[in-house]
C-alpha cells in the first residue's frame, strides 16, 4: 500500500506603510479636496454627485495601500500572491519544485547570486528568505517570509540539486 502525502503550508504577511506611502495618501486627499472645492466654487449643477464620486475615488485609491502578501507551498511548488485591499489578487510568482536553484535565508554572502537575477520580486520588502529559480531560461529571485512548516515543506519536496540554507 502506497500512501501519497500532500505537503501544504500557507502564510500571509501584511505590508507596512512607509513614509513615502503616507505622502502619497496625503497627495490623494489634497487632490480630492481641491476637486471638491473647485466643483463648489464653479457652482456645478451636479455638486453633490461630483463630491460623492470624489469621496469614492479617494477611498478607492487610499484602500489600495492596504496590501498583504500570501505565500502558499504545495508539494514543493511556491505560489506568491499580492492581495490588494482584500478585493484584488495579483500572482507574483508560481515556481514549480524543479525550477528552484537556491533557497536560503538572506545574507550578504548571496548578494552576487541575487544580483545575477534578471527579475527580482520583493514580496514584501524585508523578506527574510529568498529563492532563486530558473524560468524561461532566465534566473529569477523572489524574497519571501516563510514559516517553519513552509521551509520543511520546501526541503522535503524540491530537487536534490537545490541548496537549501536556513
Amino acid at each position: 500500500m502506497v500512501i501519497n502525502m500532500d505537503y501544504y503550508s500557507e502564510t500571509a504577511v501584511k505590508y507596512k506603510l512607509t513614509a513615502k506611502d503616507y505622502l502619497k495618501i496625503g497627495g490623494i486627499v489634497a487632490i480630492g479636496l481641491v476637486i471638491a472645492l473647485l466643483s463648489f466654487m464653479f457652482g456645478a449643477q451636479f455638486f453633490v454627485l461630483l463630491v460623492a464620486a470624489d469621496i469614492y475615488g479617494m477611498y478607492y485609491f487610499i484602500s489600495r495601500f492596504n496590501c498583504e502578501y500570501e505565500y502558499l507551498v504545495t508539494n514543493g511548488e511556491l505560489d506568491a500572491d499580492k492581495i490588494i485591499a482584500k478585493r484584488t489578487r495579483k500572482r507574483l510568482a508560481n515556481v514549480k519544485s524543479g525550477e528552484f536553484l537556491l533557497i536560503a535565508k538572506y545574507s550578504e554572502k548571496y548578494q552576487h547570486q541575487i544580483n545575477s537575477c534578471v527579475r527580482k520580486i520583493n514580496a514584501p520588502k524585508g523578506g527574510t528568505h529568498f529563492a532563486i529559480y530558473q524560468k524561461s531560461m532566465q534566473k529569477n529571485c523572489i524574497f519571501f517570509t516563510p514559516d517553519g512548516k513552509m521551509l520543511e515543506n520546501l526541503k522535503a519536496n524540491v530537487g536534490k540539486g537545490v541548496y537549501i540554507d536556513d
